[in-house]
């Protein structure tokens, strides 16, 4: 016999939105949603040699999920 669902689990499947009001979706979707975030090497004419690194800002669920996972998408390469 499976283990009843709490009234917490039913009301963020309810709203489909966590306490913090982030979307609630399957792991296939969150990956998606962690692949949109870049990192970006380039230079300037000025100076070819110098790498510029250029990372997109992360969403609020992005920022969640590498919080939960201990990661910082601005020092991960």
């Amino acid at each position: 016999m499976p283990t009843p669902r709490s009234e917490g689990a039913d009301a963020k499947a309810a709203r489909h939105r966590t306490d913090d009001d982030l979307p609630v979706d399957s792991l296939q979707t969150l990956l998606q949603d962690l692949a949109t975030l870049t990192y970006n090497v380039t230079s300037t004419s000025v100076n070819p040699q110098t790498k510029i690194v250029i990372t997109t800002r992360p969403t609020p669920l992005q920022r969640k999920a590498f919080a939960l996972l201990g990661i910082d998408p601005g020092c991960s390469q």
